[in-house]
């Protein structure tokens, strides 16, 4: 989890400095080229460490990895649900302002 986070920002970050969706997108399908071109040549995925399967959760109970990755999603949720209220007030708060200042 926390490299598709890391993937995120770095995502997020350019298409915010470059005002454009265009590069983030173009990293992303090459991104998708080279993985899929990893699990042509090596018949298992970039993110596979090993060929042998790891046991089910409710097989070998749960870990620190498993705890650390519900808290990062936990605190990631709160922080989305925090970013979507700040922007739906502020596009609140500029409709309005369009509409004073037409009337």
């Amino acid at each position: 989890m926390p490299f598709y986070i890391g993937v995120a920002a770095v995502y997020g970050m350019m298409t915010y400095l470059t005002n454009s969706i265009l590069p983030a997108v173009v990293l992303h399908a090459a991104g998708d080229v080279f993985g899929g071109l990893a699990l042509v040549t090596s018949g298992q995925s970039e993110w596979q460490a090993s060929p042998k399967p790891e046991p089910l959760i409710w097989e070998s109970g749960t870990d620190y990895s498993f705890w650390l990755s519900c808290i990062l999603f936990f605190i990631s949720f709160i922080g989305t649900v925090w970013a979507f209220k700040s922007l739906a007030a502020v596009v609140q708060q500029t409709a309005s302002d369009g509409e004073s200042q037409t009337s």
